[in-house]
């Protein structure tokens, strides 16, 4: 008798679901160039930005994509409560400044803190759908499935109590993008000085909004929960183009000459005016102009009487300056050494004011000699 003996072997087929290929972090997400003409000043982004925060996700094996769910969790350390959002905590970056003084880089980082804020919601990079409105900065938002297209709202599965997406036609995706949508960007009324301006100008600055956390499995296998999560990073190309302004006064002033007899008995002598000539590229109409007026000889004279050190070499006159008069409305001493509110802009691009320069006594006893004084004019406005 012979005993028949079979083998049947039973081969199995197994995949290997390997991770999606690629992954961003941070995502990256960067606006048109915001041009700021006039403070205030608000701008909305009307078109999405778009970033692939997954790709190549399919597995190669047998094809099987993945299921997806996106939730976003915003960054309480740099955006304010509820929108719009302020920037805090000088959380935030400004790079491409042409200054490198850390006095006005400060005076920079201060006034984005203090006036900018910004609105946004997120969304799947799909058309159709609503995007998640940001409205506060402790909630955790869900982004996908939440804002897929009306005709995909059934796409979906449940593993673990979560909430997936399953792809248009429910063989999942191959990768994923997150846009960016109905961006507000604002800048409040306040100016900055011009060395601010200069410093941000044609700058980026960079907040990083928030977290998004991914979480993703292949179709085919359950067993298998991915995980990654991305920071979302916002660059807005800053330009400035306010109107600027000009100042011109006379590069030479002679007061002339005068006798001992006369200013021994007057407190002034030999007032002589003139124009402060004032040209702005566009109306800043209700802008206050500041005034610095800057003694050349004495970076230090800080004074509310408008007296220039005497800066003559040659038998230099004792106890006289030249002071300089404000003649806006009552002829008053300019304040020297420090920015002044000056006066009211209205509609007009062009101003002319009075001012004039004339020999001050703060002592009895002057004596015979020469006097000369030089200063800066400096035009802002807030």
């Amino acid at each position: 008798m012979k005993l028949l003996l079979q083998l049947y072997l039973l081969f199995t087929t197994s995949y290997l679901y390997a991770d999606c290929g690629t992954k961003l972090n941070p995502a990256i997400y960067t606006t048109p160039t915001q041009n700021i003409n006039n403070l205030s000043h608000t701008s909305s982004i009307t078109s999405s930005i778009n970033m692939q925060v997954l790709e190549n996700c399919a597995n190669e094996s047998d094809g099987g994509q993945v299921y997806v769910r996106a939730d976003f969790t915003p960054n309480s350390t740099v955006l304010s409560t509820t929108p719009p959002f302020r920037l805090i905590n000088n959380n935030f970056t400004i790079t491409g400044s042409s200054t490198t003084n850390p006095t006005i880089i400060t005076a920079a980082i201060d006034y984005i803190s203090q006036n900018f804020s910004l609105e946004f919601s997120l969304k799947n990079n799909a058309n159709g759908g609503t995007g998640a409105q940001i409205t506060n900065n402790h909630t955790t938002y869900n982004i996908i499935p939440a804002t897929i297209s009306p005709e995909s709202q059934s796409n979906v599965t449940t593993l673990g109590g979560l909430v997936y997406y399953t792809g248009g036609t429910n063989v999942g995706i191959n990768s994923l993008g997150i846009r960016i949508e109905n961006a507000t960007f604002n800048f409040l009324y306040q100016k900055p000085s011009s060395e601010v301006i200069n410093a941000l100008n044609n700058t980026t600055l960079t907040i990083d909004l928030g977290r998004l956390d991914l979480r993703y499995y292949h179709r085919g296998n359950t067993s298998i929960i991915f995980t990654h999560s991305t920071n979302i990073k916002l660059n807005i190309p800053l330009r400035f183009n306010l109107p600027t302004c000009q100042l011109n006064v006379p590069s030479t002033l002679n007061l002339g000459s005068t006798t001992i007899d006369l200013l021994s008995n007057n407190l002034t002598q030999n007032t002589t005016q003139f124009n402060i000539d004032i040209n702005c590229s566009a109306s800043i109409n209700s802008r206050t102009f500041k005034l610095t007026i800057l003694d050349v000889n004495d970076s230090a004279n800080t004074n509310d009487q408008g007296i220039l050190t005497n800066s003559a070499t040659t038998t230099p006159i004792s106890n006289a300056r030249i002071q300089l008069i404000n003649n806006l409305n009552t002829p008053t001493p300019f304040v020297l050494g420090r920015p002044f509110n000056y006066f009211n802009a209205d509609t007009s691009t062009t101003y002319t004011k009075l001012a004039s320069a004339q020999l001050y006594k703060f002592n009895p006893t002057v004596t015979v000699g020469n006097i000369e004084g030089k200063a800066t004019f400096l035009i802002d406005y807030e």
